[in-house]
């Protein structure tokens, strides 16, 4: 089998992230939230405590409520290679990377590939969180993917792309629930796709009712078998969840128009998207102009409609009050997937673009790798220091709890489990799950003060502490009592 270059160009991706895997968290990725420096640990903890001591504690936590199919990935991989960060950002990694072998294996879509690996997977953020384990960007792929199968569906006509194509939605929002309005993607798509392909006489009004039933039926099923399996069972901690994630996030209708053009200053119009902002600008141009005036080279307009329809949905989060970049992450994606779409398919137009493309996508990529080295230059171990403390000891049957424990005890045999304002009482808290530590920062403020509101004074409770500088916070490891 002959080696493509774009299989080439994402295994150097793949090397790329491999530095980066014991690291801590790019500290300018997200500043304003602890992001990934909490969610890593926050992610896995139920996971690893299914394999540690083979039960899932449902409301233990809430990401595995919001997400279980990211913790069923994490499981075999924790069983086989063990419970350390590096195996938990390798999920995430190998998942991006066979995302862009699928499409590179396809011949009509390798440049397509090459584009799309440039303009996104290099771009700071996506980079970054490429190597964070968090379902974000296993989202994305997964969104990405249904677009080969709907691709596939349209060029042979079997049924079972179309389903596979909707199977890969509904594993998107099984990953993480905060992807449920790409519900509407698939069907808005072919919706619209089949529309162009009715008025150029390209299908009868039959094939165009069958396709929109078709991918209806199948997007509205797999919603059903989530209510059932999932949303039901578990619909009093669900909601519970819900209601606290989701409380005032939309800012009301009158103070719209100032939080959108907030959000597209502050968070879309910086430095670091300016490969992605020129591409899609540039690509959006000549979509245009591809409408008004035949364009023979423009082959798949499939990949241009979905990746446009995918921006209009993502474009709702503009009006979030609360914005963390991983939020982002599905637009960015989104602009990138579309203006590679464009891209990909000028270059066989004419000289010109055959060779100012590939100009302008050798700039683009020592751009946004330019980032990338000073994420590299500034790489700290942190997280790696307490780690390595914290694993001299014995923890076996034993709990340490805090929104921080997940995320500072890698590769022990300790139950983890976070502690929020409204996650247990003090009676359950000491009695009934006894930790054997607790992590908190110096003035509790990501527990909500549950220790301070309920007139806990962890110095004088505990049999000791020690305290280390983590990022911009002083972390305290109380030992409720010595050590075995």
């Amino acid at each position: 089998m002959k080696l493509k270059p774009v299989y080439f160009l994402i295994f150097l991706l793949f090397l790329s992230h491999i530095p980066f895997l014991t690291a801590d968290p790019d500290r300018l990725v997200d500043i304003h939230t602890r992001g990934a420096w909490t969610d890593e640990g926050l992610y896995a903890a139920q996971a690893r405590n299914f394999v540690n001591y083979g039960t899932f504690g449902i409301t233990e936590n809430t990401t595995f409520v919001r997400g279980p199919l990211f913790n069923f990935i994490q499981v075999p991989a924790f069983y086989f290679f063990g419970t350390s960060l590096p195996i938990a950002r390798l999920i995430t990694v190998v998942i991006t990377c066979f995302t862009l072998l699928c499409f590179g294996a396809n011949k009509k879509l390798e440049l397509f590939a090459v584009f799309l690996t440039v303009l996104l997977f290099t771009h700071f953020r996506i980079f970054n969180f490429s190597h964070y384990a968090m379902a974000e960007m296993v989202a994305i792929s997964f969104v990405m993917i249904s677009f080969i199968f709907l691709n596939m569906y349209f060029e042979n006509g079997k049924l079972k792309f179309l389903f596979l194509s909707s199977l890969m939605i509904f594993g998107t929002y099984c990953l993480k629930n905060q992807f449920f309005y790409l519900i509407v993607l698939l069907p808005a798509v072919v919706l619209f796709f089949n529309t162009i392909r009715f008025f150029r006489h390209e299908i009868n009004g039959k094939k165009f009712t069958t396709d929109f039933l078709h991918i209806s039926g199948f997007t509205i099923a797999l919603f059903v078998v989530y209510i059932i399996i999932w949303y039901l069972p578990n619909k009093e901690f669900y909601d519970s969840v819900m209601l606290e994630a989701t409380h005032n996030r939309f800012q009301v209708w009158g103070k719209i128009k100032s939080t959108l053009q907030f959000n597209y200053n502050y968070y879309i119009h910086t430095l670091k998207n300016l490969t992605l902002l020129i591409g899609f600008v540039l690509a959006l141009l000549l979509g245009i102009f591809s409408l008004f005036f035949k364009s023979g080279n423009i082959k798949n307009h499939l990949i241009i409609i979905f990746g446009f329809i995918w921006i209009l949905i993502e474009s709702h989060k503009l009006a979030f009050t609360h914005l963390p970049q991983r939020y982002l992450l599905g637009m960015y994606a989104a602009i990138a997937f579309f203006s590679s779409a464009v891209l990909y398919q000028y270059f066989y137009r004419n000289n010109f673009f055959k060779y100012s493309l590939p100009i302008a996508l050798v700039a683009a990529l020592f751009f946004n790798m330019e980032f990338n080295q000073k994420a590299y230059n500034r790489r700290t171990y942190e997280i790696k220091t307490i780690t390595d403390y914290l694993y001299k000891y014995n923890w076996n049957d034993k709990t340490i709890v805090g929104v921080w424990a997940p995320s500072l005890t890698w590769n022990t045999k300790a139950k983890v489990i976070p502690v929020w304002k409204s996650s247990f009482t003090t009676d359950e808290l000491f009695d009934t799950i006894n930790p054997a530590m607790i992590i908190t920062e110096a003035d509790e403020a990501e527990a909500e003060q549950f220790y301070i509101n309920n007139g806990i004074d962890l110095k004088a409770t505990s049999d000791s502490c020690k305290q280390f500088g983590l990022w911009r916070y002083n972390i305290d490891l109380f030992w409720m009592y010595p050590d075995d």
